[in-house]
């Protein structure tokens, strides 16, 4: 029922904020640097294949070292996300025993662990957001040094590196904004993509992943045929020296 709760709260919020709109931005961005690109090779061709040749290696490499942090984050995100409803939801619906048996410690411990997870998660996703820029940055730089070793093996005159510096530094400085955002709204629908593994079951898939629970659940069921019964059994709390019950006997019959 957790899950469910979080499901239903919670998915349609992440879909829109981290997948839907970074889609539309992502787009859109997509469609900027195509005409910048267009725009290179209309004005110097050598231009846009220098471009090329320092962002592609850089995107290749990025996109590799992240791609399994980043599925490895969104699997983590949607485990906590689950535990962290599943805890709230349980010291919600144990009120009023928690605060008669004064067991407020014990929850507060479980929920901070579980928000904890999540924390660590947006974290991570931070540390990389705020590392990409830097990374662009010094592309750029990278960039701007091997167009001086063009120039020098191919015997540019000044005039000529001058030129090619200048359309470099115009072109970008609105390519490298382009390129963070990009990377941005990539690395947000990476880290959500747990969400489509929920949106894209298809009710009858839905059923059918609940029957085969239910069998499973009816499988490891304990036969139930005459009477259960309980024998001095005993329960505390991990932290706690007095059990809340001691040596308890109980025979429930069937159909009672």
């Amino acid at each position: 029922s957790a899950v469910l709760v979080r499901n239903f709260a919670n998915l349609p919020f992440e879909f829109a904020q981290k997948i839907l709109v970074p889609y539309i931005q992502l787009i859109n961005e997509g469609l900027v640097v195509c005409m910048i690109f267009a725009g290179m090779i209309w004005v110097n061709a050598l231009l846009f294949i220098s471009v090329i040749t320092i962002i592609l290696p850089f995107v290749y490499f990025y996109f590799r070292v992240l791609r399994n942090k980043l599925k490895n984050m969104s699997e983590q995100r949607d485990v906590d996300g689950k535990l962290l409803y599943k805890d709230a939801q349980q010291a919600m619906g144990a009120y009023r025993e928690i605060t008669l048996f004064q067991k407020g410690d014990y929850f507060k411990k479980k929920f901070y662990q579980s928000i904890s997870g999540v924390a660590g998660i947006l974290r991570k996703q931070n540390t990389i957001n705020d590392l990409s820029p830097k990374i662009t940055e010094l592309i750029a730089v990278i960039g701007i040094f091997i167009i001086f070793v063009v120039a020098f093996i191919f015997k540019k005159t000044d005039r000529e590196l001058l030129e090619f510096l200048l359309l470099f530094a115009i072109t970008t400085s609105r390519l490298l904004p382009s390129a963070n955002r990009i990377i941005l709204f990539i690395n947000s629908i990476k880290t959500s993509e747990y969400v489509f593994e929920y949106l894209k079951e298809t009710p009858q898939e839905n059923k059918t992943k609940q029957k085969v629970l239910r069998q499973k659940e009816n499988e490891n069921r304990l036969p139930f045929e005459q009477a259960l019964s309980l024998r001095n059994v005993s329960f505390k709390y991990e932290e706690s020296d007095k059990p809340i019950f001691a040596n308890l006997n109980l025979t429930i019959n069937k159909g009672e």
